[in-house]
């Protein structure tokens, strides 16, 4: 029997009990529509935080005043973060070019969460006040105005660079180059809009470190530096002599952690890489339960079709059909629920996806591999599950299935 012949007669099975189809293959859209928008979610995640990570800047090695902060974090940890500084006497010493040839950029940051507020307007964000440099080492996108420079910075000019969300939250369609707005009560001149990038970069404000050293904070440290290496090669030896010059400079015994983490952009990329890779193996894996038992499901409905269909597995067997054949049909049966399941599966996970990508504002990957392999594992169930029941079809005597009651 050929395989469209088999696929005519496992449909037209299929057809006359569309209630148990339905029910047959509920399991299988359920898992395969989980696996689907979990693995789209967490791709799509992956994307966000590695967008993020880039907004660090190629070939970067970054200075925070926290210990251990690549480890588990606490909540006293991240206060840590925002209350703990560096001391700004090191941005003179990784500038020694003597000392550290492998450095082409230094700044630095200061950031507090302020209300920032236009007219009637206002929303808390993260101000950051920055060196002029970090606009280069981080390759910021300017989308309108001009970006403030280093005699901005020196005469603590009362200027601000907005990220895309920020300028829409507090402008919405107005233009905002040239307006004035109030960080905790002090008037900043709106100068340039960043184009969007990620989540963290597009919701933030920033402003000359000068200024907010003297008008906001009244710290003259900094809460980051951040050195660009000349070449990629030269990142790994750059992090550690800047790790054994943070010990030196705040007298760190041997063998003691110090108040602060020293970290790459590349450190950054393989642990957000690796995290979320292991979160959507998680979900994924969790979302594949779901199959098993839709595939259980299969095997359970195809042994009491089996049941119900002796008398005609007995009647094609006594006009010559062979154990192939009968084993064939059931087994086609199988895989087109599944298929069936799959495919509808398939589009309710991309749906689920595309509805979780909108509700937490970034956007979903749905990958050909994510459907093949949906595709695949579908027809897999099929076999695999519906071996059983088509193999005991096929071992049926005739004159047995044809006095079956």
């Amino acid at each position: 029997m050929s395989i469209r012949e088999l696929v005519k007669i496992s449909w037209f099975s299929i057809r006359a009990n569309k209630v148990r189809a339905v029910l047959t293959t509920l399991g299988i859209v359920i898992g395969i529509g989980a696996v689907i928008a979990m693995l789209s979610v967490g791709q799509g995640a992956q994307q966000v935080i590695l967008e993020q990570v880039e907004g660090l800047g190629a070939n970067t090695v970054s200075i925070i005043p926290v210990a251990n902060f690549r480890g588990p974090q606490s909540r006293s940890t991240f206060q840590q973060l925002l209350v703990n500084r560096l001391d700004k006497r090191l941005l003179e010493t990784f500038a020694n070019e003597v000392r550290f040839p492998e450095v082409e950029q230094i700044g630095a940051e200061l950031s507090n969460s302020y209300e920032v507020s236009y007219r009637s307007e206002a929303a808390f964000l993260t101000v950051y006040g920055v060196s002029a440099s970090l606009f280069d080492i981080r390759e910021a996108e300017l989308d309108r105005g001009q970006l403030f420079d280093a005699n901005d910075e020196a005469r603590q000019a009362k200027v601000a660079v907005l990220g895309s969300q920020a300028a829409q939250r507090l402008f919405n369609l107005d233009d905002p180059i040239g307006k004035v707005i109030n960080i905790n009560g002090i008037k900043f001149t709106v100068v340039a809009i960043l184009k969007p990038k990620s989540a963290g970069v597009d919701n933030r404000v920033d402003i000359p470190l000068t200024a907010m050293s003297s008008y906001l904070t009244g710290s003259r440290d900094v809460s980051q530096i951040v050195l660009r290496a000349k070449d990629e090669s030269v990142v790994d030896t750059l992090a550690t002599k800047v790790e054994d010059e943070l010990r030196d400079f705040y007298h760190v015994a041997e063998g003691k952690q110090g108040d602060f983490t020293v970290f790459t952009s590349q450190d950054i990329q393989e642990l957000a890489s690796t995290v979320t890779s292991i979160f959507t193996t998680l979900l994924a894996s969790i979302a594949g339960i779901s199959l098993i038992v839709g595939g259980i499901g299969i095997m359970n409905i195809m042994l009491v079709s089996v049941t119900e269909r002796t008398k005609e597995i007995g009647l094609r067997k006594a006009v010559g059909a062979k154990q192939s054949a009968i084993l064939g049909q059931f087994l086609m049966e199988s895989v087109l629920l599944t298929l069936i399941g799959g495919i509808i599966g398939i589009v309710l996970g991309v749906g689920l996806g595309l509805l979780v990508g909108a509700v937490g504002g970034f956007t979903i990957i749905i990958s050909l591999q994510s459907i093949a392999l949906a595709t695949s594992v579908s027809v897999a169930i099929g076999l695999v599950f519906g071996f059983y029941p088509a193999y005991r079809a096929a071992q049926l005597n005739p004159i047995e299935a044809l006095r079956y009651e």
